[in-house]
């Protein structure tokens, strides 16, 4: 009995979300566990972007909506096809994104673009560390996998801002052993 009552609590803490997860659910996606692929399936093709190589390597998709460019992004870590980011900017970055096939959402637990400073920082509820006018809240925890594999999780949440107002938001989640 008292080994069933502590794999029920194990099991618990495992699934418990952490502070930071709020972030990682986006357009109906949840970062680390689908590809870029699945995501132009849902929003329509869009040209796979690349940049950097070895630790700098990026892969995104992107499409233009009212108001914001929105990507998603892969890099290194995710082959360059699983989804372990997104973006969304006030400021276009390719001429060329499609309009997606239906509403992408341009916010995030709160967070949209527009906001001040202050609004970003209360609604992050961790520490915002910044440089001139980014702001980036880390948020750090391990996790077990369902075959008891230990992860280092790291979820960061990276805002810039243009005379106060959010311009550009941009969440990663990277799992590593």
């Amino acid at each position: 009995m008292t080994s069933i009552l502590a794999l029920l609590v194990l099991l618990a803490a495992q699934t418990h979300e952490q502070p930071g997860d709020r972030f990682t659910h986006f357009a109906g996606y949840d970062l680390g566990k689908a590809t870029l692929s699945e995501v132009q399936t849902r929003y329509g093709k869009s040209r796979v972007r690349e940049s950097g190589d070895a630790g700098e390597y990026e892969a995104w998709i992107c499409y233009t909506t009212p108001g914001a460019e929105i990507q998603f992004n892969s890099g290194g870590m995710g082959g360059g096809t699983d989804l372990l980011g997104f973006t969304i900017s006030a400021t276009p970055t390719a001429k060329d994104c499609p309009k997606p096939k239906t509403v992408l959402p341009s916010e995030i637990s709160g967070v949209k673009l527009g906001i001040s400073k202050n609004q970003f920082t209360a609604l992050m509820k961790n520490p915002v560390e910044w440089i001139k006018n980014t702001g980036t809240a880390r948020f750090d925890y391990q996790a077990k996998t369902a075959d008891g594999v230990l992860l280092d999780v790291s979820i960061s949440v990276i805002a810039t801002f243009s005379s106060n107002k959010l311009s550009k938001l941009a969440v990663w989640k990277i799992e590593s052993t």
